[in-house]
């Protein structure tokens, strides 16, 4: 992102929680879940020359997650 910005480079990081210090002249948009990484890249993406991607989140997303923890049957 530095060296994007150095260049020249309109620079919108969407970041999940880290301690890392972000780039001067980044606009900065932190996020806490998958589904608000996503839609916030959506969001870019109509108005985006180049996206440079790097993220571990999930792959999936539970449709009916329990609302109490599921005992393990023995």
């Amino acid at each position: 992102a530095a060296v994007c910005v150095q260049r020249g480079a309109s620079v919108t990081l969407i970041c999940g929680p880290t301690t890392e210090v972000m780039p001067a002249g980044v606009k900065l948009i932190r996020v806490t879940k998958a589904a608000e990484m996503y839609k916030e890249c959506i969001r870019f993406f109509s108005k985006t020359d180049i996206a440079i991607m790097s993220a571990a989140v999930a792959d999936y997303t539970i449709l009916n997650p329990s609302l109490k923890k599921i005992k393990k049957d023995h």
